[in-house]
């Protein structure tokens, strides 16, 4: 208590408030701890925290015989707060009470706790009870648990459900049955969803994933020339979207690999001219410059490039100004004359641990060489037994 009058770093606060509460509860002073992290709670920063402490207060209001706000605290850790652990135990503390539960935010919490099939069981009373005015992701979330229950044939069917609901949920439902095709190794039946999906709804904000995907999919199925044709097309379609870059960079190194390297070098230089500020855009100048060079050729962006840490922008460079890879800009040079370099070291060391002109430090005296302990000391560290 007396601490906390001090001014102090807010961790530090936080820490002695949550010390304080702890000793309240141990005297069962639970009104006054409550109270406390209730306080912890409003200043809380991170969502765990809120929770942890809205848990705490909840428990200290029902060990003061105050049930209905206690209930009334975890109630709301249910609603507000689904995927953190206390939200769980929190339900089971409320179940056990037989308290009346929303069954859609029943489903949420056991989703996040992972236990799935009383999360199926809790969403499928809230459809059975709402029908049409059941939340739409409803059925999403039911459709992960099929997953993760190992039944993928219920899983994709109840995603069928979640995109007949509305129009603009057909798209993402197309890419949710894509990846759990994915997540199956099923990578034909991934693909031909992925590509239902761009066919149909080529503006949707989901397309573009589903493009790159399909092409990633197709590369990792070894067949190369698709491959280049979707990563190309993806980048044509969708020159905006993040992957577009890494799409072009792949189809140039899967065309160099195969050994055209006029394909590899078109690929790149497209890549390079419109994507000249990204990773994989200069990733595809340097191997561009590495076909040309080798076509004698000279390879020049009209585009400035700012210079960065990144490998391939210091390949950039190297290449621009003609030296060799990983050069230091600094020439280093310790000279060979071992007489005054330990000199000058046996003169750092003297003024730097202020030690006298007669201290030996050229190496080890006769007394110490001969010394018991040393020896010892020497032969345990050749056996690497260095405590």
């Amino acid at each position: 208590e007396k601490a906390l009058e001090g001014d102090a770093h807010y961790i530090k606060t936080y820490l002695n408030r949550v010390r304080l509460a702890q000793l309240l509860m141990q005297d069962e002073r639970y009104d006054e701890a409550a109270a406390i992290y209730d306080l912890i709670r409003d200043e809380a920063r991170t969502e765990f925290t809120q929770a942890e402490m809205g848990y705490l207060a909840a428990n200290a209001k029902i060990a003061n015989d105050n049930i209905q706000a206690g209930f009334s605290g975890l109630v709301q850790l249910v609603n507000g707060f689904p995927d953190q652990d206390v939200a769980y135990q929190s339900l089971i503390t409320l179940m056990d009470a037989n308290y009346d539960i929303d069954q859609y935010q029943r489903g949420l919490v056991d989703y996040y706790a992972g236990a799935y099939a009383p999360c199926v069981e809790a969403f499928s009373r809230h459809l059975a009870v709402l029908g049409e005015d059941a939340r739409p992701d409803t059925r999403l979330y039911m459709a992960y648990c099929y997953e993760e229950l190992g039944d993928l044939a219920t899983a994709l069917a109840t995603l069928d459900d979640y995109g007949a609901q509305e129009d603009w949920l057909k798209a993402k439902s197309l890419r949710e049955q894509g990846d759990m095709y994915r997540r199956a190794s099923r990578f034909p039946d991934a693909v031909a969803t992925y590509d239902e999906l761009v066919e149909n709804y080529a503006g949707n904000e989901h397309a573009s994933y589903a493009a790159y995907q399909a092409a990633l999919l197709t590369d990792w199925s070894n067949q190369d020339l698709n491959a280049i044709e979707r990563y190309r097309a993806m980048a044509e379609a969708y020159p905006n979207d993040e992957e577009a870059d890494r799409a072009l960079f792949r189809a140039g190194w899967l065309a160099y690999q195969m050994g055209r390297e006029d394909v590899a070098e078109e690929i790149w230089r497209g890549s390079a001219e419109n994507h000249s500020s990204t990773y994989y855009g200069q990733a595809s100048l340097v191997w561009w410059q590495t076909v040309a060079t080798t076509q004698s050729q000279s390879v020049r962006l009209t585009a400035p490039i700012t210079r960065t840490t990144s490998y391939y922008n210091a390949r950039i460079f190297d290449n621009q100004s003609e030296t060799a890879p990983f050069q230091s800009p600094i020439a280093f040079s310790f000279g060979n004359d071992r007489v005054t370099n330990q000199d000058a070291a046996e003169a750092f060391i003297r003024n730097y641990f202020g030690l006298d002109g007669g201290f030996y430090l050229r190496g080890l005296s006769d007394d110490v060489v001969n010394d018991g302990h040393f020896q010892r000391g020497q032969k345990l560290w050749a056996l690497r037994l260095r405590e």
